[in-house]
């Protein structure tokens, strides 16, 4: 007598290898989700999303708008606008001549911004064709930086020191170049900073945790149209956020 056979019968090899193909693709898809993730989340601060080179500002408009000083009837002239990680610069002048620049960065559903302004130097010399002349020197302390300090003070407690593991400051530069200057390369505390050149006017800014580097010259390479290159000395020209 033949007794019943009551075992179960074996998964066949082609269905285990179906389910670990499956089990893999879905563990690959979930790594590379997580990496796009990460690589296109924005950076969380000004520092952080910092460029040595400016990219296309695009649509700055909103931007700009922040920088508008509502108290003022003076006409702004604009030469510069760019955009370096999450923060847009402003170069212009004011109808009265002298110069504004705003560094300005979105937050949400609006923007902060901080500006800065430049009094008329009556005797300032006219840049050389060749040259270039500082007309703003300033830091800012752009949000959300000092905000992300204080609040992780905060949460550590009231007695613990704010993180200051990030340049708290934003050093911005800005000035007049002559009409055979094409390129300026500054020398920074923050490496070297491709400054962008436009309307006879150059604009830039880089993080910083140094506050008296406002006091020294930066170091600049011309470079010129015929393709020659000489370094320069710019002086400071210290200014306040107004």
């Amino acid at each position: 007598m033949v007794g019943d056979d009551t075992t179960e019968p074996a998964t066949p090899p082609s269905r285990r290898w179906t389910l670990l193909l499956v089990l893999a693709a879905a563990v690959v898809v979930a790594v590379l989700v997580a990496v796009w993730i990460v690589a296109t989340r924005p950076p969380a601060t000004v520092a952080a999303s910092w460029t040595e080179t400016a990219d296309d500002p695009g649509d700055a408009s909103d931007a700009l708008r922040s920088c508008q000083q509502p108290d003022s009837t003076a006409a702004l002239d604009i030469h510069i606008t760019e955009q370096r990680g999450i923060a847009s610069l402003l170069v212009g002048t004011k109808g009265d001549g002298s110069t504004l620049t705003c560094l300005a960065v979105e937050v949400d559903e609006g923007w902060n911004s901080i500006s800065m302004v430049s009094d008329v130097d009556e005797e300032a010399p006219a840049v050389p064709d060749d040259g270039v002349l500082t007309r703003a020197n300033g830091l800012a302390g752009m949000e959300p930086v000092a905000e992300d300090a204080a609040i992780g003070a905060e949460t550590a407690g009231s007695d613990a020191p704010a993180d200051t593991s990030e340049p708290s400051s934003q050093h911005v530069l800005a000035g007049e170049v002559g009409e055979a200057v094409v390129g300026l390369r500054l020398q920074t505390s923050a490496g070297p900073v491709e400054a962008t050149l436009g309307d006879g006017w150059f604009g830039a800014w880089w993080p910083t945790a140094n506050d008296s580097e406002l006091n020294e010259p930066v170091t600049a390479q011309v470079t010129l149209e015929d393709g020659t290159t000489r370094t320069i000395e710019l002086a400071p020209d210290e200014q306040v956020p107004s």
